[in-house]
């Protein structure tokens, strides 16, 4: 911004001077004024007149009236006619004395007027590369923000295949008639690792295809952080991409460490559509489930731990995780309806404290929401305990949202 500014200025600067250079060289008041003076050095020869009235010779360069009768000759025509003569032989000699000086001017001003313009034009220069430079940035990083069509293999260490489960049905996530957005198909890499729980554990990439049909580009805009039962922040996608008007656009999202490579459904909890000006604008209402055929689920099992809240829509566990030396904070969803973490506190000793990182988190029906590995205590490792309250909103049953009020957590770690 400070060059575009640096730019500007230089070409106000020159494009005065420029102005300025014009004024001296084609100032025609001044140049008149340097005439006239010297035209007013030639001498008016006031002529010798004869008087009207009493015939006697009259000088006027002594004599203002008449020596002999006293008479007038302001009005005398012989007066009039000399001296109305003179005046155009002034007249004649500033206007010659003008285009005398004006040449002179000219000739003495050219090379300023030329460097003067000179630099005008150059200072331009600087200014239509910076936009030029911007111009095709813009373009460059245009074509970044379009999401284009992607190859499922994309790095040499990629190797992945179409998973052995199948969608469920036609995989449509949206349709409008002008956008349709899908679900193709899972794929599998060929490396996974070893996972405690569920024995091994992998990548997985779900093929999205979007049909844009409208004669504009349009934005997505795409989250999914919940499948096989379980939603974590940290597992899943979110989309932000625009799409070219006209076009089908087929990429893959990627989901990291998933128990046994298998996903027998997700669920997109945030879901919008619209064009630049918003002009065009949808919202999903709803999260949209996609299933497979395949049949497994993530959900932690919390057998032998008591609840540090409970009533009968939802459960909430925290406990401590040894290995990570952290607070896991663990939300049950036992309803058939979603509903939004909206809110949440953390208090210790009657003072806020860090915040769990919760805020707007939905959790579909019968999910269970896992916050990660959270350090209640950080800041004040010795204290005893800390209390945490959270805000459940369930928008298609605004009766049923409720706050937990504070719950009670005890240092594990002490």
């Amino acid at each position: 911004m400070a060059v575009i500014i640096g730019s500007i200025v230089l070409i106000i600067v020159n494009f005065i001077k420029l102005v300025k250079v014009k004024n001296e060289l084609f100032g025609k008041a001044e140049v008149r004024r340097a005439a006239k003076r010297a035209a007013e050095k030639i001498k008016l020869k006031d002529p010798v007149i004869t008087c009207d009235y009493c015939g006697c010779k009259i000088d006027t360069h002594k004599d203002k009236v008449c020596p002999n009768c006293g008479g007038p000759y302001d009005k005398d025509k012989e007066w009039i006619k000399r001296h109305d003569l003179d005046e155009k032989t002034i007249d004649k000699t500033t206007k010659s004395a003008f285009a005398d000086l004006g040449s002179t001017i000219k000739e003495r001003k050219a090379p300023a007027l030329k460097s003067a313009r000179i630099k005008l034009l150059l200072s331009f220069i600087p200014f239509v590369l910076i936009v030029f430079f911007i111009t095709i940035s813009l373009i460059i990083a245009n074509r970044k923000i379009t999401r284009r069509t992607e190859e499922l293999n994309v790095n040499s260490y990629d190797h992945f295949t179409e998973a052995d489960y199948k969608i469920e049905g036609d995989g449509i996530i949206y349709n409008d008639g002008d956008v349709t957005i899908s679900v193709t198909g899972f794929f599998v890499d060929g490396f996974q690792r070893k996972n405690e729980l569920f024995g091994n554990e992998g990548e997985v990439k779900v093929g999205i295809k979007v049909e844009n049909n409208r004669k504009e580009r349009i934005q997505v805009t795409m989250t999914c952080y919940s499948l096989n039962g379980v939603t974590r922040s940290y597992q899943g996608f979110y989309l932000y991409d625009w799409f070219d008007k006209e076009s089908t656009t087929t990429f893959y999202e990627q989901f990291y460490g998933i128990p046994t490579q298998t996903i027998s459904e997700l669920v997109i909890t945030n879901l919008s559509v619209n064009d630049s000006k918003y002009t065009y604008n949808r919202n999903a209402s709803k999260p949209i489930t996609i299933k497979t055929d395949a049949d497994f689920s993530m959900a932690p099992s919390f057998e032998g731990q008591e609840p540090i809240f409970t009533n009968d829509l939802a459960d909430i566990y925290c406990s401590y995780k040894e290995k990570y030396e952290r607070y896991e904070l663990c939300v049950v969803n036992k309803t058939d309806i979603y509903f939004k973490i909206e809110d949440q506190l953390t208090y210790k000793e009657g003072t806020p404290t860090q915040s769990l990182y919760i805020y707007n988190d939905i959790v579909p029906a019968g999910y269970t929401f896992v916050s990660g590995n959270t350090d209640l205590f950080m800041g004040d490792p010795d204290a005893e305990e800390v209390y945490i309250s959270l805000m459940l909103v369930y928008p298609d049953d605004p009766a049923k949202s409720f706050s937990t009020g504070f719950m009670k957590i005890k240092n594990e770690k002490k």
